[in-house]
């Protein structure tokens, strides 16, 4: 529930706010979840859980499939989410510039912004020659101690968001992931200062991440975009420069362009 929305007088409707933590529990990594699992991961009795799963079928939102007895979303609700006008001019801008970097790294691009303590990917694109399959889908929530985008959004957050965000806890991906929020804040000063984040082997081992901020015409970070690619194509060159650094640079001043 969201706190900043609350309006004194106006009671919420409870069944409404636990469909939405159940339409929530569903994500890329889990797609699928069986009554038992959904009634788990929600925290509501299971009869509860059982008439808002048969309520939200009749709606069209969520499938029922009888023969591995499990639930899922479906296309109904992508529907519902291209109506979202929030953020859909950004995402048009951006998309040729994802396109573009993608296809230079021919790995994948990401688009990231900030919301409720949290990174939510608003589009991403995969390159045809790219070695990796995408581990992250657009709608995806992740937190920002891991990966270059949500790391530079996490930078570049205010310091009550900032502040509030690392007193969420941090993940431990892997062994390389940064979890102390101390140390954390240090980066971040560190990414404001270089004007770009690179990590390796934090989120997914073998993987690395470049990741550079998108500013408005007031000089705020509104997003940020990064690649990914295997972490041995990550590379200096002569003059010292990482491999793909200018090129996103050069993508992040244009893209910011378009928004003075």
């Amino acid at each position: 529930m969201n706190a900043e929305v609350e309006k004194p007088g106006v009671p919420e409707v409870r069944a409404v706010l636990r469909a939405v933590s159940i339409l929530r529990a569903f994500g890329g990594s889990k797609p699928s979840w069986s009554l038992a699992e959904l009634t788990h991961a929600t925290g509501l009795n299971k009869a509860t859980v059982r008439r808002l799963l048969h309520t939200l079928e009749v709606a069209g939102l969520v499938a029922h499939h009888d023969q591995e007895q499990t639930y899922s979303l479906t296309l109904d609700l992508v529907d519902l989410a291209s109506r979202v006008h929030q953020g859909r001019d950004l995402v048009t801008l951006a998309r040729p510039f994802l396109s573009e970097l993608a296809d230079l790294c021919a790995g994948i691009s990401f688009l990231w912004v900030f919301d409720k303590s949290a990174g939510i990917c608003l589009d991403r694109v995969v390159a045809s020659s790219s070695f990796i399959s995408a581990f992250i889908a657009p709608g995806n929530r992740t937190a920002l101690n891991c990966g270059a985008g949500p790391r530079v959004i996490l930078a570049y957050a205010s310091a009550a968001e900032r502040a509030a965000a690392l007193k969420q806890p941090q993940p431990q991906r892997t062994s390389a992931s940064l979890t102390d929020p101390a140390m954390l804040e240090k980066r971040c000063t560190q990414i404001r200062q270089k004007g770009y984040e690179f990590v390796s082997d934090d989120f997914i081992l073998g993987l690395a991440a470049l990741g550079v901020p998108i500013f408005d015409r007031s000089g705020q970070v509104i997003a940020a975009i990064s690649i990914t690619n295997l972490t041995d194509r990550f590379s200096v060159g002569d003059d010292g420069t990482l491999k793909w650094l200018k090129p996103m640079q050069k993508a992040s001043a244009r893209l910011s362009s378009l928004f003075t």
